[in-house]
């Protein structure tokens, strides 16, 4: 499908109004064509009421503030411009419930993606910023299509309980934020993570041990209770995890747990 560019100048700044393809410059509607082709080569089904539920998770790095303005400057920061915002809504129009890491504590650009460029049809959910210098300012965020999914009031993030002796344990440094959705007449929980990388794999390990393990005996006993709020329970995001393999002690991490992945 082609779609036909605007004439406005190329870096002139767009404020107040929805964004639409009429808008975008020769140059990136260009690249939209040769997204959506590698979207159809990816194989990424068809979204179809009543059918499906199309979820993915994507870390968008360092998603914070972004220019006013179709081109990149040299040496102007933020980097990212109002091209990438167009690139990423037509990735994110191919799902109907989408998990973001590394929204930064300036909103600005994500809220500018949904409100300019993905329009009233499209939802947002925020997390708070993780403190602290491991935490990295960072958010997790929910994109949903209001005509297919719609919040069923549960949202939270996920803090570890004492131990037994009442004893404080480690917290994760970027605070897993769960929230509940009604998909038709269905429940879905999403639980969405940003695992620190860290200096080296060992270093991730325990907090992918704390997650998988909170996961499978809290949330999991929970969601099969009578009347749970968090049945259809589905774990996401980034993890860095080098390899999805039993041979991978990070993925291991995940699978000794009895999680299903």
């Amino acid at each position: 499908v082609g779609v036909v560019p605007s004439r406005r100048s190329v870096g002139a700044p767009i404020v107040g109004h929805m964004v639409t393809h009429a808008d975008y410059p020769p140059a990136v509607c260009e690249d939209v064509v040769r997204i959506r082709r590698r979207i159809a080569r990816a194989g990424v089904p068809e979204r179809r009421t009543d059918r499906n539920l199309l979820v993915a998770t994507w870390n968008v790095r360092n998603f914070g503030r972004v220019q006013d303005t179709w081109e990149e400057r040299p040496n102007v920061s933020p980097v990212r411009t109002l091209r990438a915002l167009a690139y990423m809504a037509e990735v994110l129009r191919c799902f109907d419930l989408v998990a973001i890491q590394e929204v930064k504590r300036d909103t600005s650009g994500v809220r500018r993606l949904v409100d300019d460029f993905l329009g009233p049809d499209w939802g947002l959910l925020l997390s708070d910023v993780a403190g602290g210098e491991k935490g990295n300012s960072e958010r997790l965020a929910y994109l949903y299509d209001r005509r297919r999914v719609t919040p069923s009031g549960l949202a939270g993030e996920i803090v570890l309980p004492p131990t037994e002796a009442g004893d404080p344990v480690e917290q994760f440094d970027r605070t897993p934020y769960v929230v509940g959705f009604r998909v038709g007449h269905e429940h879905v929980t999403l639980c969405t993570a940003h695992i620190r990388y860290g200096e080296n794999a060992a270093a991730r390990r325990p907090e992918i041990s704390r997650l998988a393990a909170h996961t499978a005996r809290e949330l999991r006993d929970r969601a099969r209770g009578a009347g749970a709020e968090e049945s259809n329970l589905i774990v996401l995001g980034d993890f860095n995890i080098d390899r999805r393999h039993l041979d991978d002690p990070l993925f291991a991490a995940f699978v000794e747990t009895g999680l299903t992945v």
